[in-house]
């Protein structure tokens, strides 16, 4: 009857719009790409981009977005058709396309390199704020600051009598303090490795150093260091006179981690 009429009608309209466009590729600023194309309305955007990759000759096929006047291309050239004021396909229609970021994760395969000189286990390490320099602490009682740019030892710094179980780059890497299982915190210039000093307070292993942020520091002065400790305590230092500012013993069981926030 009519009502089925009208339903075939409604279905045969995706049909009416799937016929013929020119096209011409074009780049954010007007450049054309290739010539003008006759394309089929029922071009999807991974078809658009395969055509596209052959025009612009790419050695391996890159992701683009495609834009037909203010509308994105997100299915079909033809679904961005319907959406245009003046719907004739005897004119060439002009397509932005876009260039995506490809992002790739590639799995780790294998060791670059190896830094060796310690004598024991590694048990911590950080890179300084510059990414130059790598600082390693061992079982072996030393801390070593590395070169990476060479990959080779630059200082070794002795002095502890235990297990170095933490080492902390100040924010700007003119020191690094390491601490462990003989329960004092050693400063060390960065860039020598030379002793700038040794804090006692803790009565059991340092476990952590952190040190406050730079724009939280007052302008100045030296970062204030916090240490956590197997004794229950956290200990804020004044690494520039050597003293303990404040200890905070609220906890009842070792303190494994500390960390500023980044509020004045």
């Amino acid at each position: 009857g009519p009502a089925q009429t009208g339903a075939n009608k409604s279905e045969e309209i995706p049909a009416a719009v799937d016929g013929q466009a020119l096209v011409q590729f074009v780049d954010p600023d007007g450049k054309q790409a290739g010539p003008c194309l006759d394309l089929p309305l029922g071009s999807t955007k991974e078809q658009l981009a395969q055509v596209l990759n052959k025009l612009l000759e790419n050695e391996e096929e890159l992701p683009y977005s495609f834009h037909l006047e203010d509308s994105e291309i997100v299915s079909t050239l033809a679904a961005s058709f319907s959406k245009l004021v003046a719907k004739s396909t005897e004119r060439v229609l002009n397509i932005v396309y876009y260039p995506l970021a490809i992002f790739r994760v590639r799995s780790i395969t294998r060791c670059t390199s190896s830094l060796n000189g310690h004598t024991e286990a590694v048990l911590c390490a950080a890179f300084s704020p510059d990414s130059q320099r790598l600082a390693s602490g061992s079982g072996d009682h030393t801390v070593r600051l590395w070169d990476l740019l060479t990959e080779l030892p630059k200082n070794t710094c002795q002095g502890h009598k235990g297990w170095v179980l933490t080492v902390a780059w100040s924010p700007d890497g003119s020191r690094l303090a390491s601490a462990g299982m003989d329960k004092i915190i050693m400063v060390w210039c960065g860039q020598s490795g030379k002793l700038l000093g040794a804090l006692k307070g803790h009565t059991q292993a340092v476990t952590c150093a952190c040190w406050q942020p730079l724009h939280v520091a007052p302008e100045g002065q030296l970062p204030k260091l916090a240490t956590a400790s197997k004794d229950a305590a956290v200990r804020l230092w004044d690494t520039a006179s050597g003293t303990c500012l404040r200890a905070l013993t609220s906890h009842t069981a070792p303190v494994m981690q500390v960390r500023w926030s980044g509020e004045r």
